[in-house]
């Protein structure tokens, strides 16, 4: 079967990718660029003297960006913390004349927007200090700036996931959905982490032909709380037989937010007689 990726690969230290957002519908207001230069310096300049206490207060209650609005958790916002002590931007500088913001919100007003700001990072890392292009994310809350720092999350898996990690089947990941009218049962399930990208998953699993007519395709679909992919194949299935079958799925946009549970389901079956399931 051909692999359906759901996600967005992370990249080392860059938050979103340029191409997700534009520069439509106007810039920066020139009123609100002091108060972002001098924000973004206190930002800085806390995570350089270690104030974390003052790095909580400047990450606000959003993480913004590319996967959307997500209301931190405790929980996420003290892993995000971890993984920011592990490279702490100490210096950041940008231009506003290639400030971006996003393109999900062209109707608020522009004070009202996130904008991506991408520049040249400086962070310090066990083995010195070092410098970068990366992106960082400014957003207003009841009218102050806030900051969501680059994506750390290929950095902070290379540094903790072993080669163990790999071998672990993590089949409790996705929840199969059989539908006991189905002419066709999901078993057998298996989920691996992906090498190249650990966020990602190969969800393996076999598909049951319970009855006794001729599969010639279906309709499988892989979902969680934030989206789905569905896969329509063509392959048949003989009466009573079985087939193996894989897909990809992303266990979590940010290493942070914890594990997504992901549902496996068949939606539709199509039948070589011309009739199909359900009718």
């Amino acid at each position: 079967m051909k692999q359906v990726l759901i996600s967005l690969v992370p990249f080392l230290l860059c938050s979103i990718a340029v191409a997700q957002t534009r520069s439509v519908g106007g810039s920066l207001p020139t009123d609100l660029r002091p108060s972002l230069q001098d924000r973004l310096s206190l930002f800085t300049q806390a995570q350089a003297d270690g104030r974390w206490d003052e790095v909580e207060l400047l990450l606000g209650k959003y993480r913004r960006g590319g996967t959307g609005n997500h209301l931190y958790t405790a929980t996420h916002k003290q892993c995000l913390i971890s993984q920011m002590q592990s490279h702490p931007l100490i210096a950041f500088t940008f231009s506003f004349e290639k400030v971006l913001h996003s393109t999900e919100i062209l109707s608020m007003p522009a004070s009202s927007r996130w904008w991506y700001l991408a520049g040249e990072g400086k962070f310090r890392t066990q083995s010195g200090e070092t410098k970068q292009e990366t992106q960082v994310v400014a957003y207003r809350d009841n009218g102050q700036w806030y900051f969501t720092p680059p994506k750390y999350d290929q950095s902070w898996e290379k540094a903790h996931i072993t080669e163990a990690d790999f071998l672990i089947d993590r089949a409790n990941e996705v929840d199969v959905k059989n539908n006991p009218k189905s002419p066709i049962e999901i078993r057998d399930v298996h989920v691996f982490m992906q090498r190249t990208y650990p966020s990602l998953r190969d969800v393996k699993f076999t598909l049951q032909n319970r009855t006794g007519k001729k599969v010639k395709g279906f309709t499988v679909r892989l979902y969680d709380r934030d989206g789905s992919v569905t896969y329509t194949a063509g392959h048949e299935i003989e009466p009573n037989a079985s087939l193996e079958e894989k897909m990809d799925s992303s266990a979590y946009a940010y290493f942070c937010d914890g594990i997504k549970k992901q549902h496996l389901m068949v939606e539709r079956v199509f039948f070589a007689d011309g009739s199909q399931w359900p009718q």
